[in-house]
């Protein structure tokens, strides 16, 4: 596990990624009342229901909550139609914790963060082709991504769609679509972004028929080679704690960080 310290960073860095994310859908797309706003230290990032982020990130790692900030945040997201909720790791103060678990919140998931030092890596594999969206592939991107997601509601593919039109526009260097060296048919997708000396990756989906074929490992790959080849010093990802995911991630070479656990506080029963 990293330092508290490695903790921090990566969580803050995490923070301001969502909050640009957060702040490109509020401008492209209003129809979802997205909003961004500090609570104590951290950060509440509302999208709207069904979308990526909706919680308190990076709350209580340096400084303690009063119960005024909670109920602003319990309210904007109750007016959104979100139960609220609030994301703790190692690194957060053990009285926040306390502090909100009193407040009638639970643990619900936790996910892993992984960190990978990109400081041996092998080579791309060549079986697939994979290379950057075009600007008029965004459509193929997003239905690629949906059906590997199993986003087939219009509510799932509305907010499906709508993340990857933002990560087109504050994800560098980008989407990037996964085809077969045979045919050029489109077998997998997945997003890179580059933040000064970190790598995201996110954004990874393989098409149904196309799974155990190596998709997601050459995906890995070529997004950490380019990481590498862009002078960062880690790349980091996130996988639910004990998924296949997190497997095949660890199985490349990412280590786990740290543990990320999402309280949410449900509704009042009557």
């Amino acid at each position: 596990m990293s330092s508290a310290r490695h903790i921090v960073e990566i969580e803050r860095l995490w923070m301001r990624e969502m909050q640009g994310f957060a702040a490109t859908l509020a401008a492209s797309d209003p129809a979802w009342g997205t909003e961004s706003f500090p609570v104590a230290d951290g950060l509440a990032v509302l999208c709207g229901p069904g979308l990526y982020v909706n919680r308190v990130l990076g709350l209580g790692f340096d400084a303690d909550v009063d119960a005024a900030q909670l109920d602003d945040f319990e309210s904007r997201a109750l007016t959104l139609g979100l139960d609220p909720s609030i994301e703790c790791c190692e690194a957060t103060r053990p009285e926040v914790v306390r502090q909100i678990v009193d407040r009638g919140y639970v643990a619900d998931g936790s996910t892993v963060a992984l960190i990978h030092d990109l400081d041996d890596l092998d080579a791309p594999e060549a079986a697939l082709r994979i290379d950057y969206c075009e600007a008029d592939e965004l459509a193929l991107w997003q239905a690629t991504a949906a059906l590997g997601w199993g986003h087939d509601t219009p509510g799932r593919r509305r907010a499906s769609d709508a993340f990857a039109a933002v990560a087109s526009l504050v994800d560098e260097p980008g989407l990037m679509l996964a085809r077969s060296a045979s045919d050029d048919r489109v077998v997998g997708c997945a997003t890179l972004k580059i933040t000064g000396e970190a790598a995201t990756l996110g954004g990874m989906s393989t098409v149904p028929a196309e799974r155990r074929q190596g998709v997601q490992t050459a995906l890995i790959r070529r997004r950490l080679q380019d990481a590498l080849d862009a002078g960062c010093r880690y790349a980091m990802t996130s996988a639910e704690e004990g998924s296949a995911s997190e497997r095949n991630l660890r199985r490349l070479g990412f280590r786990p960080s740290h543990t990320k656990v999402d309280y949410v506080r449900p509704p009042t029963r009557p």
